[in-house]
């Protein structure tokens, strides 16, 4: 018997693509009970909506975030070190959203026992 399974959600690699990230969300509520999502990281930029993903998570996600960790793009944004990036690359991203990574992140790190 399978009794007692605790599933947790892992995803990485959204780069800003809300309409991408809602319809994963969509799909896995469709076919499994979880409560509980671990974050690795790349949440931001590529696609145009990095603020509207951050706020999302922020503040309408279902799932308890367990950890969250910074991607090379969240780490590029929070240190302004945009020296292994493409010159197209991070032109999504606004000064608006660093804060709310940063305000994303600080609570994360408040709430979390993930170990980095």
């Amino acid at each position: 018997r399978r009794k007692n399974i605790m599933k947790i959600l892992i995803m990485s690699d959204i780069h800003g693509n809300k309409e991408a990230f809602q319809a994963v969300l969509v799909s896995v509520a469709e076919r499994h009970d979880i409560k509980e999502c671990v974050l690795l990281g790349d949440l931001i930029d590529y696609g145009m909506q990095s603020n509207e993903v951050v706020n999302f998570l922020e503040n309408r996600f279902d799932y308890k975030i367990v950890c969250s960790i910074w991607g090379n793009h969240e780490r590029a944004i929070m240190t302004s070190d945009f020296t292994n990036f493409s010159s197209t690359s991070m032109t999504a991203f606004h000064p608006k959203e660093e804060r709310s990574v940063r305000n994303t992140q600080r609570a994360d790190s408040q709430r979390s026992q993930c170990n980095t």
